[in-house]
């Protein structure tokens, strides 16, 4: 398998020397752009490893040259020509939110969403950062987005959003202590990645990442209440207090 190639399964993806960890729904591998393998050495690693960044909003395409960020977190590391990027888009979905079956997808089963067209929650890709590239530019120039990524914080309800990456890419390393992300924060978090050209020596340590990937609901102490309609409501207003947030 070339170092250029990922495997995914759900949750989880594979390739060499490769590991992404991610409370998401992954989509079906690809090809990627090398970057610069093994420009990270071999320092000792634990805990955050990736640098995360907030792209501005908008609609990104193969016709995208470049991506303004923000909102840096994690790993202190900055972003530099001939890194590898990882864009991942972390949420995407037109809810219908109407008190019926069709909550979620509208699709009279009440179930979750995801939006299977333009914008799809889990589709990622590797991206080599181009000349100029830092905390606040990707510079996409001579590798350029293969699908569609939106970012639209702006709605509670439908809410679109993607993040960019920085992956550590190691000759080869011996992890130290345990890594993990950030919690999801609503813009950034959640995921972990690495590209080790060489051998990845797990040194008895784990990458964890369990329930980093979701924003739980607020917590409520509720006095009483029964939902005695039939069948029970989808979704329901804070004033009758009866349900979770």
């Amino acid at each position: 398998m070339s170092l250029c190639t990922r495997l995914i399964s759900a949750g989880r993806l594979f390739g060499r020397g490769l590991t992404l960890a991610a409370s998401l729904l992954a989509t079906a591998a690809q090809a990627q752009t090398c970057a610069i393998p093994g420009r990270d050495g071999t320092t000792p690693t634990s805990g955050t490893v990736n640098t995360y960044f907030q792209p501005n909003t908008g609609t990104y395409t193969s016709a995208s040259t470049s991506i303004t960020l923000s909102g840096k977190t994690g790993a202190t590391t900055a972003l530099a020509p001939g890194d590898l990027v990882l864009v991942i888009q972390m949420q995407c979905a037109t809810l219908d939110t109407t008190n019926t079956a069709n909550y979620g997808g509208a699709n009279g089963t009440g179930r979750g969403y995801t939006e299977p067209g333009t914008c799809q929650a889990g589709r990622h890709q590797y991206v080599r950062a181009g000349a100029g590239s830092s905390d606040t530019t990707l510079n996409l120039a001579g590798s350029p987005l293969s699908a569609t990524y939106i970012q639209d914080a702006t709605s509670a309800t439908n809410r679109k959003t993607f993040q960019v990456i920085r992956v550590p890419q190691y000759s080869s390393v011996t992890l130290t202590g345990g890594i993990t992300a950030p919690y999801w924060n609503g813009n950034t978090g959640g995921v972990v990645a690495l590209d080790v050209a060489g051998q990845l020596n797990w040194g008895g340590r784990t990458i964890d990442v369990i329930g980093r990937g979701f924003r739980g609901a607020g917590s409520l102490n509720w006095t009483g209440g029964t939902d005695t309609n039939d069948p029970p409501d989808y979704v329901e207003t804070i004033a009758n207090n009866r349900h979770a947030t």
